[in-house]
């Protein structure tokens, strides 16, 4: 099997031995597959597979290797049917929280949810670690190269809704909206800074 693309900007093949398990005989949806290496390497177990990304350049890759993909935005389009949902989004406060929403409001406690992490990456960490609370978090050690973010540790959260306990739901839902709030206001910050600054100069 050859992969096109290394760590940071693909999710190390160890992730996908280490939810073997989980995926197996399912149907499986990555969101955001870009080049489909991480679809081929969850493919090993899952019964079908299939992803979505919104990055042509990336996904025309996926394409040419005849996977199961569409030219989707996660954010607006109405995801495809799946028994568990994978994704590691390049924007994590933004994407995550919403996308965890999204999928439960689609299926209610019918499918899992596996969203990555890297833990030298604080806001992606801080996730990780909020989401901890409710579900289960792995620490995955791995090493593919040298280069900047080729090893490291990667974040594994595992989100079975049948696992929580019903009186935490609301509680899961006011940290979501929070997340998605703390989202905008840092969107608006960055946005305003650079006006702010050249008004200054």
């Amino acid at each position: 099997m050859k992969l096109l693309t290394l760590p940071p900007r693909r999710t190390p093949t160890v992730v996908s031995d280490e939810i073997s398990q989980i995926l197996k005989d399912k149907v499986v949806c990555e969101l955001g597959c870009a080049e489909g290496d991480n679809m081929l390497l969850m493919g090993r177990y899952a019964k079908k597979i299939n992803g979505i990304d919104l990055n042509k350049q990336r996904l025309k890759y996926a394409i040419d290797r005849n996977l199961d993909v569409k030219e989707l935005d996660y954010r607006t389009s109405r995801l495809p049917e799946a028994d568990v949902y994978y994704f590691w989004p390049s924007n994590g406060l933004r994407d995550t929280p919403y996308l965890i929403w999204k999928v439960y409001k689609k299926n209610k406690k019918n499918s899992k949810i596996i969203f990555g992490a890297d833990a030298s990456v604080k806001s992606e960490k801080f996730i990780s670690y909020i989401f901890s609370v409710f579900f289960e978090l792995r620490k995955i050690k791995y090493d593919e190269g040298n280069a900047h973010r080729q090893s490291g540790v990667f974040l594994l959260s595992v989100i079975d809704f049948n696992k929580i306990n019903s009186a935490l739901i609301p509680v899961l839902w006011l940290v979501i909206i929070s997340l998605r709030i703390l989202s905008f206001c840092i969107l608006k910050i960055k946005i305003l800074k650079p006006s702010i600054q050249s008004n200054d100069a």
